[in-house]
């Protein structure tokens, strides 16, 4: 199998999380998860969902060109290292909008633009805000700073994706009413073929 990218795209609460975590239980021999690295300091001492780096390492990776794409949000840096990329594998992340269309300068330059495929949800404002409550109250969160918080990703998103995604060569677009079968079909024929 050729080294492939697969992008879920969507803003706050439309599920882009759970399906990555349904796409790498479904194809778990082919997909593997690309790993972020941030500034942000640990949530908790055994937290390894990132690279953590500090702000001198990441401005040192960007300029010595080993980071594929940097982004700051609330003061943090976020981004992919190109050595977490797994050959022959399909790899998979989230990204915001703005990432994904610096992937795609990344992918042209490499001439790998058809061996990316990027998922993009869509849900309605009133399903996002009902998630985001529902997580804050399940986390024991809902408090005036947390909504203050919400408020800002939501004001935040609604500007950056006014942003158009790059003219990737392979986009599905899906919701949260679409079957997780159909949307798993697709994945393995841009898996297997290249194609969707």
């Amino acid at each position: 199998m050729d080294t492939k990218f697969i992008f879920i795209v969507g803003k706050t609460c439309t599920g882009k999380d759970t399906l990555m975590k349904k796409i790498l239980k479904t194809f778990q021999t082919n997909c593997i998860p690309l790993k972020n690295c941030t500034t942000r300091p640990k949530r908790t001492e055994n937290e390894n969902t990132y690279t953590f780096l500090n702000k001198e390492e990441m401005l040192k990776a960007l300029f010595d060109g080993s980071l594929i794409e940097c982004q700051e949000y609330n003061g943090w840096y976020y981004g992919i290292l190109e050595s977490s990329i797994k050959k022959n594998y399909a790899n998979i992340s989230v990204l915001s909008i703005e990432r994904a269309n610096l992937w795609y300068d990344y992918l042209k330059a490499n001439n790998l633009l058809s061996n990316s495929l990027i998922i993009f949800i869509e849900e309605p404002e009133k399903t996002r805000l009902f998630r985001y409550v529902n997580r804050l109250i399940n986390d024991n969160q809902f408090d005036i700073p947390s909504l203050k918080e919400m408020i800002r990703r939501f004001e935040t998103e609604e500007k950056d994706y006014l942003t158009p995604l790059e003219d990737f060569p392979n986009v599905l677009n899906i919701s949260s009413h679409d079957y997780y079968s159909d949307i798993a079909n697709k994945i393995n024929k841009f898996i297997i073929k290249g194609v969707l």
